[in-house]
């Protein structure tokens, strides 16, 4: 982006101060006077980015400028726009999840095509308020009920709304992944493939995990859904559940140390519409 042009009066003390808190940098009252005109600038920009109105492909393209203070010294920085970063992660995040099939068949619900009912009206306001009033690090959900009343519709949903706000989002059938981590035991080219997958499911902003507690329990499996979801945790980033088991039935199939992070991780949401596929 293009400078506006650098002003050719004195700021004050006050002025730099303030401008300097603005950017997010110390405030040296002995060294800002001198670098007064690459600070004022770097508030400009930061001014212009915030009113932009970019996106996509667009958005990559733009670099954002601010400033440093290191060892005693201002210096301009120039940064990758944030929609800009967040537009790249997400196609590659799509191109994974596409030569996987993961989550495929689901790119296109959304909202708007969603079959509301007063079994599900509470659910659809849940997952909606969750994308309207998003902020990281907030709880997830954890959508339980039974088939084909509209659980992965409404998951798949939040994930569609995320991305083309420019939010990083991954839908995941659970069952599906595992099958992606076994296939990558006897294929290198597969276990590429998987384990690209499942670093993105550990660090991306939103994760839905699709159908957890289908697939047939085993050691083998609990391990595997218990590193992606504790990592997770531990990072405390937003994640999506659905599934047909209710909580003591997870706990059963799961056990305890994964469920107990899900429940602390997740708002319980239940959907007591009938089967929609069988009317």
């Amino acid at each position: 982006m293009k400078s506006t042009g650098r002003s050719t009066t004195t700021p004050t003390s006050q002025e730099l101060e303030d401008a300097c808190q603005v950017l997010g940098v110390s405030y040296d009252p002995v060294r800002a006077p001198a670098s007064a005109a690459d600070i004022l600038d770097a508030v400009r920009q930061r001014q212009k980015c915030q009113h932009c109105t970019r996106v996509r492909e667009q958005a990559a393209e733009c670099v954002c400028v601010g400033i440093d203070y290191c060892d005693g010294t201002y210096v301009l920085t120039a940064r990758q726009c944030p929609k800009g970063r967040a537009y790249l992660q997400q196609r590659r995040i799509d191109r994974l999840t596409y030569q996987s099939g993961v989550g495929r068949r689901f790119q296109n619900r959304t909202f708007e095509t969603f079959r509301r009912t007063p079994g599900t009206e509470a659910a659809y306001q849940a997952c909606w308020s969750f994308c309207r009033r998003y902020q990281p690090h907030r709880r997830g959900l954890r959508i339980y009920g039974r088939y084909g009343c509209g659980k992965t519709h409404l998951a798949a949903a939040i994930v569609n709304t995320m991305t083309s706000k420019g939010v990083p989002a991954m839908f995941v059938v659970t069952p599906d992944l595992l099958q992606s981590i076994r296939r990558g035991y006897d294929n290198p080219d597969a276990a590429r493939t998987a384990q690209a997958i499942v670093d993105s499911a550990r660090t991306i902003d939103i994760l839905v995990l699709d159908d957890l507690g289908s697939e047939k329990p085993s050691d083998w499996v609990r391990e595997q859904l218990f590193v992606l979801i504790n990592a997770r945790y531990e990072a405390e980033l937003p994640t999506i559940i659905t599934s047909n088991y209710s909580t003591a039935d997870l706990v059963d199939r799961l056990g305890q140390r994964i469920v107990s992070r899900l429940i602390e991780m997740t708002t319980a949401i239940t959907m007591t519409a009938p089967d929609y596929r069988m009317q």
